[in-house]
């Protein structure tokens, strides 16, 4: 409190106030409390005070903005602006603040009692400027306390009444600068709350039994506990709902060694993977205290670097497909052609005829395999070509189905309007994707079953479409599968009966064209595959 001024003790008769004062100063946080105390000790020092001003400029302007003022015959600090002060107040006011623009801009140190006791500011002022004693502190603006009565009232001033004065005043300046520092300190306890809040991944401090001691609103969240109860709860309840410490935890390694540590860590409750960091937090002594942890959620990241290899993969296995489909295809025809001559040449009643019919049933699986395996390969089809019309298409399909459609009894169900645009896209691709489709419908049907194709024109956000939908009456696809259907390769036909190509070709194609294909099933309606056909380039 004003160690670098140097004043002589105040008379025994104020130790009282002043001990009062500072014990009052110490419990008090706010400054303008702070303020109203320190008037309540000058009312005994100096009673014959009329008022007094707490002046604080601001840095680069020539007046304060507000002032304090504290008056003997009221209760209360009043806080005024300078255009709420008289004119003979402000006549008052501004000489003591231009004099300490002045001394701030001379750069001379305060020093001695820092009190000026002077006379009347102007003759037409009322009020007599009894003392100006600066309020500084290393940290704070420097501000003044203007005491102000009569001019008969200043007569009665002693030095023993300035020392006490300016020892008060001292311990003010002490008590204003805490408070300062306290504020400082609480805003930014509350900005760096706010900051770890504004995170949408886990911050959080643990000590050495697992104990969070802090934690940002995302643990709160996470742990369905309000963001002043996270203390105490274990990190392992709050994140994992588990009693035991989280699989690959890196704070244990940094527990044990005191050095930063990162793993990943899945989680099967939320079948979620985290990428998590702990860092060692040191006391002064530079042991391990507690240890600062960052959790980040990385399923999509990881859930995209597994789509990527697989798209790398099926890259390769692509070329690879088309290579050994090509080298395939010789021998296949080799097999198929001699096969039939045999057939055709050998007499109907010898017992090998039938197992000729095996090796050109095996031969013709084996080269429609090789046949999916090149369209799966194949780029699809880009270049000019006219518009097709989807009813046209559809109708050549059937007609090629038709002959295994018949003899299951599957009745066929059209709504193809007639209105409906041709499509802009190639005819051989758009015949391949329905064959599949169709196909596969067929194959899921019981006897005497329903296959449904409906079109229509459809627009979404500000597109037009052609609509699609292929319907059978069949068991449905199960639950768990529908995830996997487009996947290559996956089926749930025997052994030869399908490749498992064949969505997975009419995924692509429909892509390749701008457009999607969807799948819906129960067990009660069937399965429709929907195919969205844009009109319009995007």
């Amino acid at each position: 409190m004003g160690t670098e001024r140097h004043r002589e003790t105040p008379a025994k008769d104020y130790l009282a106030v002043v001990v009062a004062l500072g014990k009052q100063l110490s419990t008090l946080a706010h400054p303008q409390e702070q303020i109203y105390a320190y008037c309540g000790a000058l009312r005994t020092i100096c009673p014959w005070s009329e008022k007094v001003y707490f002046l604080f400029p601001e840095e680069g302007a020539d007046r304060p903005k507000r002032v304090f003022l504290c008056e003997r015959k009221s209760q209360g600090l009043t806080t005024l602006g300078w255009q709420a002060l008289t004119p003979e107040e402000r006549d008052l006011l501004e000489g003591v603040a231009a004099k300490g623009r002045r001394r701030r801009k001379s750069g001379v140190q305060k020093k001695g009692p820092g009190v000026n006791a002077v006379g009347r500011g102007s003759q037409a002022v009322p009020l007599s400027l009894q003392a100006a004693i600066p309020l500084s502190s290393g940290s704070g603006p420097e501000g003044w306390v203007v005491l102000a009565g009569t001019k008969e009232q200043k007569s009665a001033w002693g030095e023993e009444d300035l020392n006490a004065v300016s020892v008060c005043t001292d311990m003010l300046s002490a008590s204003l600068d805490r408070a300062r520092l306290f504020e400082n300190v609480l805003h930014a306890k509350k900005e760096w709350e706010r900051t770890a809040d504004a995170i949408r991944d886990v911050v959080m401090i643990i000590d050495r039994e697992w104990s969070v001691r802090r934690g940002n609103r995302q643990l709160a969240e996470l742990g369905h506990v309000a963001v002043k109860g996270l203390q105490g709860k274990k990190c392992h309840a709050l994140l994992a709902s588990q009693q035991e410490i989280c699989t690959s935890c890196p704070a244990v390694a940094t527990l044990e060694t005191g050095e930063e540590a990162t793993a990943e860590v899945f989680r099967e409750d939320r079948e979620a993977v985290f990428q998590v960091w702990s860092y060692p937090i040191l006391d002064p002594s530079g042991d391990l205290e507690s240890v600062a942890v960052y959790e980040k959620d990385i399923t999509e990241y990881k859930w995209m670097q597994q789509k990527l290899a697989h798209a790398e993969k099926m890259g390769v296995l692509g070329q690879l497909a088309a290579a050994v489909a090509h080298e395939l295809n010789n021998p296949l025809s080799g097999v198929l052609s001699f096969s039939q001559i045999l057939l055709k040449e050998m007499d109907p009643d010898l017992p090998y005829v039938e197992d000729l019919k095996n090796i050109e049933h095996a031969a013709l699986r084996c080269k429609k395999i090789v046949e999916d395996l090149l369209a799966f390969a194949r780029k699809p089809e880009t270049g000019i070509h006219e518009p097709v019309g989807l009813g046209e298409v559809i109708d050549q399909t059937l007609s090629l189905l038709r002959p295994k459609l018949e003899a299951k009894g599957t009745r066929v169900e059209l709504e193809l309007p007639s209105s409906l645009p041709k499509l802009p896209i190639h005819p051989d691709p758009l015949h391949q994707i329905l064959v599949n489709l169709i196909s596969n419908a067929q194959d899921s049907l019981e006897e005497d079953g329903v296959l449904k194709l409906k079109a229509r024109q459809a627009k979404e956000k500000g597109r037009k479409y052609v609509l699609l939908s292929v319907q059978d009456t069949g068991p449905g696809i199960p639950k768990r599968n529908m995830k996997k259907i487009f996947e290559p390769f996956f089926t749930t036909k025997g052994p030869g009966e399908g490749t498992g190509l064949g969505l997975s070709i009419c995924r692509r194609l429909m892509e390749s064209f701008g457009g999607s294909i969807e799948v819906s099933s129960s067990t009660a309606r069937g399965t429709t595959f929907l195919l969205k056909f844009p009109l319009t380039q995007a």
